[in-house]
């Protein structure tokens, strides 16, 4: 499936005292879509707990994430499908080289 994935290269987030609130993806439905995050560790779930929190999904700090595979979640929202993909990934080598991966800053979150 990651193969046939196109990478988001667009999308809008709804934002309020700098917190992302929701994320308004493509028009187009029925798609598989990659997003490429950045992580320090294997274990770093800092950018993926703030995408998750984008596409309305809940976590806590204090628990894992779940359904997560080899640092790779995948999920349905707006009728799209959604992969997450972690630099700590496998399948992280198959994002282009072109494509920013998206980060945080290094404090808490």
């Amino acid at each position: 499936m990651l193969h046939f994935a196109g990478p988001l290269r667009k999308g809008r987030a709804a934002s309020h005292s700098g917190l992302m609130l929701h994320f308004a993806g493509p028009a187009e439905k029925g798609r598989v879509f990659t997003v490429y995050f950045e992580q320090e560790n294997p274990t770093d779930r800092r950018v993926l707990r703030k995408l998750a929190g984008c596409f309305g999904l809940f976590t806590m700090d204090d628990m894992n994430l779940r359904g997560l595979h080899k640092n790779m979640l995948r999920l349905t929202y707006d009728r799209n499908q959604y992969l997450l993909v972690g630099s700590q990934s496998p399948y992280y080598n198959l994002k282009p080289p072109d494509l920013p991966a998206v980060r945080t800053d290094s404090g808490g979150g």
